[in-house]
């Protein structure tokens, strides 16, 4: 079995027509355009019902992001008493594919979800770009609230401009808070670390002032944790009711050192984190998807036992005509 990799097949299935068709048209003999379309009425009739289903679209999907699963071949069909060459296509003998289209169309519809909240499915998107935001997505739930400049190093090819448009698209999805700061001074600002307890600062400050900076600690434990954002010592100062940012400054230093608050400078001052939203589909969707896209045979089992059903297609379908709709 020739298996295809991560990219190539993530690539193939952000849409759901495309996994659709993957999953229910496209199998292992070659099919003309015709004959995909005369399956599509016959074993799914009440998929007809969505104009984007023809001959037309199919040849565009095999000849564009599906040339990296199938076979392009060509047959000849006798039409008005003359034999006319056509093209056919085949899926690739990579026993993974469809098992994975059709947990992607399920999962999604039961969760109410389009998968191009998580994918990129845009005219200009790319192999990379799906596999990037599935992977800010893992980052994110692997290591917790970041600065938008430390997300990991997904590829050679990963650039900044880049990575800030697939957070911003996944934060207009809902799958990640994208947070940013105002600062009057020099765009500093800091963050308190996500999961670190207030119970864990150490108030012991050195020099002659510790009491009154140990005092700028417990102003900033008050206030930090609970903000959303990150926040700069000039607003931090205001809200204590400091009338110099001095202390604070020092608190925040302190703080910093001990690991307990971030520190976000010119030119990285935003911060991302999954939302509960993010979360669950990252949990019920993206970790399986990338167990069975690394071969897991056990959870390919698992895809395979449960196939989409009529209402799970109908549904993927309907969210993908609302984009359409919305996208006009």
């Amino acid at each position: 079995m020739d298996r295809k990799d991560t990219k190539t097949i993530l690539h193939a299935l952000n849409t759901f027509p495309k996994a659709f068709f993957v999953w229910g048209i496209l199998d292992r003999r070659p099919q003309r355009p015709v004959e995909m379309e005369e399956r599509l009425r016959r074993e799914f009739p009440y998929l007809s019902q969505f104009t984007f289903f023809n001959r037309n679209n199919f040849t565009q999907y095999c000849n564009r992001s599906l040339k990296g699963i199938v076979v392009k071949d060509y047959t000849y069909w006798e039409y008005n008493s003359f034999e006319k060459e056509v093209p056919t296509w085949q899926l690739v003998a990579d026993s993974s594919i469809q098992p994975i289209a059709g947990f992607l169309l399920s999962k999604c519809a039961e969760a109410g979800l389009n998968c191009e909240s998580f994918l990129a499915s845009g005219k200009n998107s790319s192999e990379k770009h799906n596999y990037d935001r599935v992977q800010i997505l893992l980052d994110l739930y692997t290591h917790g609230a970041q600065k938008v400049s430390a997300l990991t190093h997904m590829s050679a090819q990963w650039d900044s401009t880049g990575k800030c448009r697939h957070v911003a698209k996944l934060a207009g999805t809902g799958l990640i808070e994208h947070t940013t700061f105002s600062s009057r001074e020099n765009h500093i600002g800091y963050q308190w670390v996500e999961g670190k307890d207030p119970d864990e600062v150490c108030y012991d400050c050195p020099g002659d002032r510790k009491d009154k900076y140990s005092k700028a600690i417990k102003k900033i434990v008050e206030i930090l944790p609970t903000s959303d954002r990150a926040m700069s010592p000039y607003e931090l100062a205001k809200l204590a009711g400091y009338a110099s940012e001095s202390y604070i400054k020092h608190a925040l230093r302190q703080l910093h050192r001990q690991g307990l608050v971030m520190k976000l400078s010119k030119g990285n001052h935003s911060i991302c984190r999954l939302t509960d939203k993010g979360k669950r589909v990252v949990e019920k969707i993206i970790k399986p998807l990338i167990l069975a896209l690394n071969g897991d045979e056990t959870q390919l089992d698992r895809f395979r036992k449960a196939e989409p059903t009529a209402e799970h297609l109908t549904a993927a379908m309907e969210m993908y005509s609302r984009g359409l709709g919305a996208s006009r």
